[in-house]
């Protein structure tokens, strides 16, 4: 029987040490993640509202740099987090998720959007696996609405 090989083409990079198992890559845990949330939002209908931020977009050939030129006259900021909920909840106003892989720290960039965010009144955690973003949002879904005035 042959051996299954996965390979970075495959979704998986490997783990800094030898030990330590092949870990998805974030953009596989992210969109386990939505999928999730599409049949979880029957429990916590907030999720609806979940949005991905595509500062992330990977982009290659020549006409690049016009693209990444075109996406920051368009508001593309670097280090914005991942995901956002945009619910008030648990006297936050948001939730915002950073998706890293087990080992994988987050930029100046984003530690900057993060303690900003966190002094605005967001909710914002570095998740390093699907499961633990799932067990994040779903605490959060299930603390009280937070009563902003109009």
């Amino acid at each position: 029987m042959a051996k299954l090989r996965l390979t970075p083409a495959d979704g998986f990079v490997p783990a800094k040490s030898k030990k330590q198992p092949w870990q998805p890559k974030e953009s596989l845990a992210q969109a386990a993640l939505f999928d999730w949330a599409g049949w979880a939002s029957a429990r916590y209908p907030d999720l609806v509202l979940l949005f991905a931020v595509p500062n992330g977009v990977p982009l290659h050939g020549p006409q690049r740099y016009a693209v990444i030129n075109w996406l920051k006259a368009q508001g593309l900021r670097p280090g914005v987090p991942d995901i956002c909920l945009p619910v008030a909840r648990g006297g936050y106003h948001s939730k915002w998720l950073v998706m890293e892989v087990r080992g994988g720290r987050v930029s100046e960039a984003q530690q900057l959007w993060i303690d900003r965010l966190r002094r605005a009144g967001a909710s914002v955690t570095i998740c390093e696996s699907f499961e633990q973003a799932v067990a994040d949002l779903e605490i959060y879904c299930k603390l009280p609405l937070t009563i902003v005035a109009a």
